[in-house]
Order: structure tokens, then sequence, then C-alpha cells
């Protein structure tokens, strides 16, 4: 009878470890599986931040060059009103081949430009330049870029400045904003 009793006893303990090892192993499943979905959104803000730094980069090569720009700009277009090339800037569309690009193109961005509906001489070259430095990275504009290259300039200070001629194209074509105490 005693060995009954103890293995009653022993079996007793046996089920009870096996039932304590089960539910260890119940929470560490539940565990790991937390754990899996944190290494998964780990991998996912990795990349998420990979994607930043690669745009942060980008950015910032954008602003070196919006600096280099606007610092050209002072040499290259003048600053009265209206803002005219300067006989710098002139040379700079025209060596560089962008300036004869803009003309075969002129149709097209007028037409980017009349869609925006400027609503004074004002709004018209912010506008236009607007419309311009956007270009910077066009297709058609790809000729200039080994000129810019081999001249140290920048996509964006050659082509920005088109901003201004085709402000003045579009003047022509709706002299009806134009002030007629100022000439252009």
């Amino acid at each position: 009878m005693e060995w009954i009793s103890l293995a009653i006893s022993v079996a007793g303990v046996i089920a009870s470890v096996v039932g304590a090892a089960l539910a260890v192993c119940a929470i560490l499943a539940k565990y790991k599986e937390k754990v899996d979905r944190l290494e998964e959104h780990d991998k996912e803000y990795r990349k998420e931040v990979k994607q930043i730094a690669t745009d942060v980069a980008v950015l910032s090569e954008r602003i070196q060059n919006i600096q280099k720009s606007i610092d050209s700009l002072a040499s290259s277009a003048q600053a009265h009103s209206p803002i005219q090339l300067t006989d710098r800037g002139w040379k700079m569309v025209k060596d560089s081949g962008a300036y004869a690009i803009y003309e075969v193109n002129r149709d097209k961005y007028l037409a980017e430009l009349e869609a925006l509906k400027p609503r004074s001489q004002y709004d018209v070259q912010e506008k236009a330049y607007r419309i311009m430095s956007d270009k910077f990275n066009a297709k058609e504009f790809q000729p200039v870029e080994q000129w810019a290259f081999n001249n140290g300039k920048t996509m964006d200070e050659i082509i920005r400045i088109l901003g201004y001629p085709l402000r003045d194209y579009y003047f022509e074509k709706h002299p009806e904003i134009v002030n007629p105490a100022e000439k252009y």
C-alpha cells in the first residue's frame, strides 16, 4: 500500500511538474511571438529610417544646389523691377544650350504657366520662376548637364533663370496683365 501511495504521490508531482512546464512553454511561446513581431517591426522601421536617410541626403544636395543657384543668381540677374538677366546670365543660358531648349518648349511651359492663372505681374514672375526651377531634372534639359559639369555650374542655376524669359513671353501673350508703367 505504501508503494501505491508513493506512486500516486510521485505521479501527482510529475503531473504538476509537467503542467508547470507546459504553462511555462505556453508563456514562452507567447513571448516568442511578441519578439518575432517586434523583430518584424524593427525591420520595417529600419527600412523606413534608411529611406528617410536617403531622402535627407537628396534634400541636402538639393539645398546645396539651391544655395549655389542663389549665389550665382546674384550675378546672373539684375535686381531691379522687373528682374532681368545680366549679360553673364544670358551667356550662361545660351552657351549651355538651355535657351535653345527653352525656345523649342516655351509654348508648353507657357501653357503650364497659364494653367496656374497668375493674377499679377509679380505672380507671373514667381510662377514662371517656379515652373522653370522644377525643370532642373527634366529630360529635355539632359543635354545641358555635360556643359554644367564642365563649367562648374548646377542645373538649378542654369534652368531656373529661364523663368525670366518665360515671364516675358507670358507678358507678350497676355498684355492685359502688364502695367504700362513697368517695362519688361
